[in-house]
């Protein structure tokens, strides 16, 4: 990697689950909502609540709680969906609040490995430092399994 490539920094959208911060790169989502009317859905895969319309676009909405291992959401007026593109179709990742749009350098990632694709964590790309606290840095492409998506992927 040379040195250009070590300076370039990434735009992240910063947003809490529970009392921990995640972010996800700027370039995978496509939009920001408040979280519109969820028709749920009998029988859909672990994480998925169900289907939103956003301007005659259909997504599953996941649940990043359920992910993540944490308990309900008590504030569901911060409450948004992150929507983003994934190999398998769009998804909308329900979170508990959007916090800030923010540009990182390199010097404040530190990069993780993963002990392998079976542990649960391969969805994890870094912890970005950030005063006091760390957020994790997360990749949308793997956080949410295809699976989940491809099995209520939508004939046009």
């Amino acid at each position: 990697m040379s040195h250009s490539e070590k300076e370039v920094p990434h735009q992240v959208v910063v947003f809490r689950v529970a009392e921990t911060r995640y972010a996800i790169d700027i370039a995978g989502v496509d939009e920001i909502l408040a979280v519109p009317p969820i028709t749920p859905i009998a029988g859909a895969p672990n994480g998925v609540v169900g289907l939103v319309n956003i301007r005659g676009r259909i997504a599953p909405v996941f649940d990043l709680r359920w992910k993540f291992g944490v308990s309900t959401n008590s504030d569901a007026q911060a409450s948004r969906l992150v929507l983003v593109e994934t190999g398998a179709g769009p998804v909308a990742l329900h979170v508990d609040s959007v916090e800030e749009v923010r540009t990182v350098g390199q010097g404040e990632i530190q990069p993780v490995r993963t002990p392998g694709a079976g542990d649960g964590l391969g969805y994890l790309r870094g912890v970005l430092r950030r005063a006091d606290e760390l957020v994790l840095w997360v990749d949308h492409l793997t956080l949410v399994p295809d699976s989940a998506v491809r099995s209520l992927r939508l004939v046009a």
